[in-house]
């Protein structure tokens, strides 16, 4: 896998002229083709910056190893800040430096044999439909009693909800003799609801599984499907994630007791969510969106524990039809986000 990034570089230099030289030239080449590769690894996510971090001069040192081609976009000099800069296009080989950030991965050390086993269980949704809530407001007004006795009292209170209010007004004469004069006026308050969305929660994906488990297969585990676990509540899974962004207590019982009975150390598990579509103006393909979130569980000890964790997105997919965007996009959150899952295992040292 490769990636175009733009690298930008400047130089500072005395005097009026620069000499463009052909060493200054490759130097301001070589450090804008590190900046595309540091770009690059700046948008994937925290855990790569970290791994980058430790290999960083050993990249630097081989970097035409990973950035494997570059094409000037434009240069300038600009002589009253006596500076001389250069943009380029570059591509990063992915691959390549995937398996940098990997080589001292605690999981790498370790035989075929001695893969840890690891399941992945990611539903996709789209919302179906959304509940919305309006504000409840409470409101009341002035009362005041007046010199001669008259009385008068205005009251609105108001319940906004979807298609409903109430509202009521009062007034009122005394006839007792009254020697002052009194006003109370009363605030308002508001009261919101959030509202809840219910998911369409598809079946498995075959291309959206195969994306997560090969990363985590490249990763150095040994990676069973979903599908292949006795026990496994798929079902329930599916059912639960139509309403709720996390599963109830019961199911995820089930969900790591079938996963641990089949000896299986780790479950990565959650969503990939589609959301809004729209006209891409440039080009007039059809750009969806998706976000994903995610988590690793430990089920090595007597209880799971939560080892790494992602919430991302949303990423963008384009195509010439809703479908195919879609797609693209929801492969897009799902390699980002079991990348970023993964370098996070790597930085913790979970093998």
């Amino acid at each position: 896998e490769v990636k175009g990034i733009a690298g930008i570089e400047s130089a500072l230099f005395d005097g009026w002229i620069f000499s463009a030289n052909a060493e200054n030239q490759r130097k301001l080449e070589h450090d804008a083709m590190l900046n595309a590769l540091e770009n690059y690894v700046a948008e994937r996510g925290s855990a790569m910056q970290k791994l980058y971090e430790r290999h960083r001069e050993e990249i630097i040192a081989d970097l035409g190893r990973y950035v494997i081609n570059s094409v000037k976009i434009r240069d300038w000099e600009d002589k009253d800040r006596h500076t001389r800069g250069i943009e380029i296009r570059a591509t990063i080989d992915v691959a390549a430096l995937q398996a940098r950030l990997d080589s001292n991965a605690a999981i790498s050390s370790i035989s075929e044999e001695e893969k840890s086993p690891l399941v992945v269980v990611f539903m996709t949704r789209e919302q179906e439909s959304v509940q919305e809530f309006d504000d409840r407001r409470l409101r009341r007004g002035r009362r005041s009693i007046q010199q001669g006795g008259e009385y008068r009292e205005e009251t609105e209170e108001g319940e906004s909800i979807r298609r409903g209010s109430v509202k009521t007004h009062g007034y009122g004469r005394a006839e007792a003799g009254v020697s002052v004069t009194a006003a109370v006026e009363t605030g308002g308050s508001r009261v919101r609801r959030n509202g809840s969305v219910t998911w369409k929660v598809e079946t498995r994906s075959d291309e959206l599984n195969s994306v997560m488990n090969d990363i985590f297969s490249d990763a150095g585990y040994a990676v069973y499907e979903a599908d292949e676990i006795p026990g496994l509540p798929l079902e329930k899974i599916r059912k639960e994630f139509r309403t709720a962004n996390e599963l109830s207590p019961g199911i995820r019982q089930a969900m790591t007791a079938s996963v641990r009975q089949n000896d299986v150390f780790y479950l990565v598990y959650g969503t990939l969510d589609v959301g809004a579509r729209e006209r891409d103006p440039a080009s007039g393909l059809v750009r969806a969106y998706a976000s994903v979130q995610g988590k690793v569980l430990d089920l090595r000890g007597k209880l799971p524990r939560t080892v790494a964790s992602a919430l991302m997105g949303p990423y963008a997919g384009l195509g010439p039809t809703e479908d195919v965007a879609r797609l693209n996009a929801l492969k897009e959150a799902a390699a980002r986000a079991a990348q970023e899952i993964s370098n996070k295992l790597n930085l913790k040292a979970v093998r």
